[in-house]
């Protein structure tokens, strides 16, 4: 899948998510914040795989040992706004599954939109939902 068609499947995704928080019952909402929690796990589980790719290829083209820690060193800070951007989005989706009367839909949405930004930002690739490579 190209790359514009795959950062426009999940645009459409991610609108079906807000438009279910903003106008939907509780079942709908309770359901678009399942289908979200899956899929940040299916961009968890994607990024756990490109990253041990990436760190193995550090270390594979490392050419002493003071060059491959330094290049995993500077891999491992890169990716901390990704690590932290994950950690944010599990802590509002848990938040909101919690507490179903409280309104916290829109700081879900913001939560997933900055992690899937970082995740685009360090991988390169947007993630789609359930499409753990």
């Amino acid at each position: 899948m190209s790359p514009r068609l795959r950062a426009e499947v999940f645009a459409s995704v991610f609108l079906l998510f807000v438009l279910a928080l903003a106008g939907c019952g509780p079942g709908a909402r309770a359901k678009a914040l399942r289908s979200t929690l899956r899929s940040v796990d299916a961009a968890r589980a994607a990024f756990v795989i490109w990253d041990d790719k990436m760190q193995a290829k550090i270390v594979d083209e490392a050419t002493s040992l003071d060059e491959g820690r330094a290049k995993l060193a500077a891999h491992r800070a890169k990716r901390d706004d990704l690590v932290a951007a994950f950690e944010a989005a599990y802590r509002m989706l848990a938040a909101a599954i919690a507490e179903p009367d409280d309104d916290r839909g829109a700081a879900v949405v913001m939560a997933v939109a900055s992690l899937w930004t970082a995740y685009e930002k360090i991988t390169g690739a947007a993630p789609i939902p359930g499409a753990a490579e």
